[in-house]
């Protein structure tokens, strides 16, 4: 069984992902006011500005709900609660915060509270 990761080296993990996913909520917020910016569109133009529109407003949300996971992440490191599954209070698996440090739940619980296979 792998080693826990030190905290130093899960705060530097999980401030690059918060910069990360900032960066990919911006990027996307700015691909959305550039798309609605063009008015000058025929039919076909404003299909695929529309369609283009749905796929940055999937990128932007996608973005923030990342940002928000390794920011409470990065809170309950704060708070001495990291690593500990937010559903029944017991210790996650080290493999389990190394390829998902912004977990809040054990594999048992995220089965459980989600209702779907855990990753």
């Amino acid at each position: 069984m792998p080693q826990s990761p030190r905290p130093q080296e899960l705060r530097e993990e999980l401030v690059a992902r918060v910069e990360m996913f900032r960066r990919r909520a911006a990027l996307a917020e700015a691909a959305i006011t550039e798309l609605r910016a063009d008015c000058d569109l025929d039919a076909a133009d404003a299909a695929s500005t529309r369609a283009a529109l749905t796929e940055e407003h999937g990128r932007a949300e996608e973005a923030r709900r990342q940002l928000a996971r390794a920011t409470a992440a990065l809170h309950r490191l704060d708070e001495g609660a990291f690593g500990l599954c937010v559903s029944c209070g017991a210790a996650i698996d080290p493999e389990r915060l190394l390829a998902v440090p912004h977990t809040r739940w054990c594999v048992a619980c995220r089965r459980d509270v989600e209702g779907r296979p855990a990753r």
